[in-house]
């Protein structure tokens, strides 16, 4: 938080060359400064600054630890902007929507600015040192982003573990110079942050093979829970994630769903497949269950919130799934695609006519499987639309496996479709394969509320 200068609160206590009328004016003004940094102060603390999507559930108002509930939020802050932490988000391919920004303090508060565009260094940008204001530095920002960026006002600052700072929604228009100042250093006082354009935080993939360590929950310092996300595939984003669901807990979801399971319906069918058959798709057994009833899904719930630094009320409901021989789910995109949807009018009010959507999908692998079962992404490295969307023979094969569990995204950072986040689950060909899911959105959706 900036400092108040000392200058900002001088009152004058003595002023024997002037009147008392002239001195009295002098000091309303100065209180009225002195009031307008309070006044943005406060703003901040009631989240002003931070995006309203943010102000729901566990992520209210700058991430109050007490409230993840019966645990709390450990995140590392303040990164120092070296060439050893750019390695954890610098990409040899364009990130659309997601960039890096480096701030270096000089003299006199002035401030040297390097932009990572699009988080590679072949898009890099630098500036000053100078002595920036908000409309300078929104300019350069708006240079930077994509025109879909700038138009759907949702970019957002985070910190490089996914703690949100200020988004486009923060400033007003003719906004007091004080508090466009205030966030301005508010935001160059983390030394590194990250702009992504849809207002989303998206775990970089950077490379395949990559790990990143990120601790999910701190009950004491001798207990603190952590996952590792390895990178499987960069486009699409497909995350494993290590240390996250317990045998235990993989027992326990399966044996609440095991009486629920159905035969599986396609939750929404595009235009052309009103006439097709559910069995044409899909021939799985699914249950979805809420939460309310049973603390450990919300537990789970909870960590799903913070390893994806997404908040509570963005899921969905619980999908489980269970696979016997010979079950298949044919290749689909978890996204709506709203031009394939122009006759369907729920999905049109599910998704606020293209507004919001399914951003990110957490997969939990709740069974061995001997044989069979891969979810499927055929896609894999910008892979060609397939022909045959039951072909399991080609693209990135991620096996089951009790416990493990895999992000992906349906969406890129700055919004857009990802088409080639295209997935499928192969038949199982041995055993049977228990797996669930969580669906995330970019915008509250309110199928979660553990109050009521």
């Amino acid at each position: 938080m900036r400092s108040i200068q000392q200058n900002e609160l001088k009152f004058h206590p003595t002023m024997t060359s002037r009147t008392e009328n002239e001195s009295k004016r002098i000091f309303q003004n100065e209180v009225l400064t002195f009031k307008s940094i309070i006044g943005a102060i406060v703003f901040f603390v009631l989240g002003v600054i931070t995006p309203p999507a943010y102000r729901n559930a566990i992520w209210r108002d700058s991430f109050t630890i007490s409230q993840v509930r019966n645990s709390s939020l450990l995140l590392q802050d303040n990164i120092v902007c070296s060439e050893e932490s750019l390695q954890d988000f610098i990409h040899d391919q364009p990130l659309q929507g997601f960039h890096i920004f480096c701030f270096e303090n000089g003299h006199k508060s002035q401030v040297k600015v390097t932009a990572y565009a699009e988080a590679t260094r072949s898009k890099k940008v630098s500036w000053g040192p100078e002595q920036s204001t908000w409309d300078s530095f929104e300019k350069k920002l708006f240079s930077i982003m994509s025109s879909k960026g700038k138009e759907n006002s949702k970019w957002a600052f985070f910190t490089p573990n996914g703690r949100p700072i200020m988004g486009a929604s923060s400033m007003k228009k003719n906004a007091p110079p004080s508090l466009q100042n205030f966030m301005l250093n508010r935001i160059a006082s983390e030394n590194m942050v990250i702009l992504i354009e849809g207002g989303m935080w998206f775990w970089p993939a950077v490379h395949i093979g990559f790990r990143r360590k990120i601790l999910l929950r701190d009950d004491n310092v001798s207990h603190a829970r952590a996952a590792t996300l390895e990178t499987l595939s960069v486009d699409p984003v497909v995350l494993s994630v290590e240390g996250f669901l317990s045998m235990e807990e993989s027992d326990y979801i399966q044996k609440i769903a095991g009486p629920k399971v159905q035969h599986s319906s396609t939750v929404a069918k595009q235009d052309g497949d009103k006439d097709k058959k559910d069995s044409d798709f899909r021939t799985s057994q699914t249950a979805f269950i809420r939460s309310k009833e049973y603390p450990m899904l919300q537990d789970l719930e909870d960590r799903t919130s913070v390893l994806t630094r997404t908040p509570l009320q963005h899921q969905e409901d619980y999908q489980i799934l269970k696979y016997s021989l010979g079950q298949r789910y044919d290749a689909h995109l978890d996204y709506f695609d709203m031009s394939k949807y122009q006759k369907d009018t729920n999905t049109q009010m599910l998704t606020k006519n293209g507004k919001q959507n399914r951003f990110a999908t957490v997969f939990f692998y709740l069974s061995d499987v001997e044989k069979g079962g891969e979810t499927v992404f055929p896609r894999f490295n910008r892979a060609p639309q397939p022909y045959d969307m039951k072909d399991c023979t080609k693209g990135l094969k991620v096996k089951p496996q009790k416990g493990k569990v895999i992000i992906f995204y349906s969406l890129l950072p700055n919004g857009d479709y990802n088409p080639y986040s295209l997935h499928g689950a192969c038949p199982v060909e041995e055993g049977i394969k228990w797996a669930g899911n969580k669906w995330i959105w970019n915008a509250p959706i309110n199928h979660i509320n553990h109050d009521k």
